[in-house]
This record gives structure tokens, C-alpha cells and sequence, in this order.
């Protein structure tokens, strides 16, 4: 069944309960790089990611995910429109699709 407002309910909201975790608005509101700013702004030193690896528990926080996100995108843009300074009106759309190596792909 498909919602007939514009609010998306999740199933599992990720942090709801914690205190060093503000989520943003899922009402459509905001776009993604809005989102990225508000976790940058409200939840920069709570934990993004946290992963075993051979020297230990790592752990990626908000604050590193967007300035590595903000950097990405600099990155991208400069190789999409390598001789302009702003992207032109009809702009090109770039995806990036990440895969969790812990999940089955059937």
C-alpha cells in the first residue's frame, strides 16, 4: 500500500532513542545535500559508520563523511565540467552506487 501523504514512516529509525543524535526531516523537505548539512551541523560527532578491521574497530563520524562527501563532489564536478567554475543549467546526472560486502546480492 502506498502512503498518501507526503510523511514516510520507517520501520527501524536508525538512533531515534539516542541522545547525541538529531535525524532530520523525511517529509521531503530537505534535498540531499540539505540532509548531509544537517548531520553536519546536529550530529558531526556521532558515529556514521563503525566497522572491524585488521588494526581495530574503525569508526567514521558525520563530520569525516561530509567533508569526504563535499570533497567527492568537488571531484566529480571538476571531471563532469573540467572547464567551468559553476555547473551549467542542463546539468548531467552522476550516481554512485555503494555495496555492503555483508549483503547477499540475489
Amino acid at each position: 500500500m502506498v502512503p498518501t501523504t507526503a510523511t514516510l514512516v520507517y520501520p527501524a529509525p536508525q538512533a531515534a532513542s539516542s541522545t547525541s543524535f538529531s535525524p532530520p526531516p523525511l517529509d521531503g523537505t530537505l534535498t540531499i545535500p540539505e540532509i548531509y548539512e544537517h548531520h553536519l551541523r546536529h550530529n558531526a560527532d556521532h558515529p556514521l559508520f563503525v566497522y572491524d578491521a585488521h588494526s581495530g574497530t574503525v569508526t567514521i563520524k558525520w563530520r569525516q563523511a561530509v567533508q569526504a562527501i563535499r570533497k567527492a563532489a568537488v571531484i566529480t564536478q571538476r571531471a563532469v565540467y573540467p572547464h567551468l567554475c559553476t555547473v551549467p543549467s542542463g546539468t548531467r546526472v552522476v550516481a554512485i552506487l555503494a555495496i555492503n560486502f555483508h549483503t547477499s546480492l540475489s
